[in-house]
Formats: C-alpha cells, sequence, structure tokens
C-alpha cells in the first residue's frame, strides 16, 4: 500500500513524465501485436513438448522393460518422430517471431524517446542533466530489453511447464509432489531474500553511468 500510494503521489506531482512513461512503454506493442501473438504461441506449445517429452521418455523406458501394455516401440518411435518435427516447427516459429518482437519493440522506444528529446529547446539541455537522456538511450534501454522483453517469454514458459508438471506429478504421486514443492521453496526463498538488493546494484549502475557520461562530456 505504500509502495502504491508513493507512486501515485509522483504520477500526480509530475504527469508529465507518467505520460512520457506511458507513451514509452505503448511503443512495445505498437504495430507488433502479431510478433508478440506469434511468440506466445511458440512458448505454449514448447512448454506443452516439454511435458510430451517427459511423458514420452517414461513410456519408452517402460516400453524397453515390459512395463508398458499401451504402446509398443514402433508405435513410440512414431509418437517420437512426430513430436520431433512438431519441435522443429516451433523452433522456427520462436526464432522468427521471438527477435523481431524485441528487435522492432527496441527500435521503437528509441525512436520515441529520441523524439522526446529532440523536442526539447536548446536552453533546457543547458540547465537539465544530459547524462539523463544518455543513459536512456544506452543503458536504461539494455536493460529494458534484457531484463523485461527478453524474459516475457521464458517466464510464460516456465510457468506453464511448472502447472502442468505440477499436475502430472499430483496425478503419480501426491507424496513426492509434496517432497519436490518443500525442496523447490528453498531457490525461490533466496530469490526473494535477493531480489531487492538486485534493484538496487541497477539503480546504483544507472547513477553512475549518468555521472560517467557527465564527467566523459567535461574531459
Amino acid at each position: 500500500m505504500k509502495r502504491k500510494k508513493k507512486a501515485e503521489s509522483i504520477t500526480s506531482q509530475n504527469p508529465a513524465a507518467a505520460q512520457l512513461s506511458k507513451k514509452l512503454r505503448a511503443q512495445f506493442m505498437r504495430n507488433n501485436r502479431l510478433n508478440f501473438a506469434g511468440a506466445v504461441a511458440a512458448t505454449l506449445m514448447a512448454a506443452v513438448i516439454n511435458l510430451v517429452l517427459s511423458w514420452l521418455l517414461q513410456q519408452i523406458i517402460d516400453a524397453s522393460t515390459g512395463k508398458n501394455q499401451t504402446f509398443d516401440l514402433l508405435q513410440l518411435l512414431f509418437i517420437s518422430s512426430g513430436t520431433a518435427i512438431l519441435l522443429v516447427a516451433i523452433l522456427m516459429l520462436n526464432g522468427k517471431t521471438n527477435p523481431r518482437f524485441v528487435e522492432k519493440a527496441m527500435a521503437q522506444y528509441k525512436n520515441m524517446a529520441f523524439s522526446e528529446i529532440s523536442k526539447k529547446s536548446i536552453s533546457s539541455f543547458a540547465t537539465e542533466n544530459t547524462a539523463t537522456y544518455l543513459s536512456a538511450l544506452s543503458n536504461d534501454a539494455n536493460s529494458i530489453e534484457k531484463n523485461y522483453l527478453m524474459t516475457i517469454f521464458p517466464l510464460i514458459q516456465q510457468v506453464v511447464t511448472f502447472v502442468g508438471a505440477f499436475a502430472v506429478m499430483l496425478y503419480y504421486s501426491p507424496l513426492l509432489t509434496f517432497a519436490a514443492v518443500l525442496l523447490s521453496l528453498f531457490p525461490v526463498i533466496g530469490s526473494i531474500l535477493t531480489g531487492n538488493r538486485l534493484a538496487v546494484m541497477e539503480k546504483t549502475v544507472s547513477k553512475r553511468t549518468k555521472v560517467f557520461s557527465v564527467r566523459s562530456r567535461i574531459c
């Protein structure tokens, strides 16, 4: 609640900055929804394929040991071939749409940022910290690309894979599922404890980049 009130107070104090931020975020999806939809579709299908591969491996092991009464090795060979073809198609779709989405989103973001900077008068550059603008087009842009845009699709895939794997594990063995959940909490707790430190470090890097830009311009 405190963070939400703080963000609302900052927005009310500086509506121009809030409007600019909204315009910049809108550039990610402008004329880019088709690439985004294709990348999301490829990500969802890749998550499902991961679950299918796990099930297929189990079926092959059971069939080789004589425990599988549903499929024989020849049937599993055909299923594996179809899965491999589908996997190649998914990788091709992801290879076309994912990079295009990120590239177009960042190009439109930088063009909009440069356009807004160009609207400022020459006198404003003498009074304002121009290193902020340089950082917005370099360090901050790289941070947005790596820490936001490029993490959207892996996050979707991990969430879908987790839900599917959890459902399968719960179906086969609730006891082992409970033990796996307990063990998986340790890295989650570590991420929670170190997450705030990472955000502080990113802000520090951004500030130091601005200072470096100012000193470089003076020299």
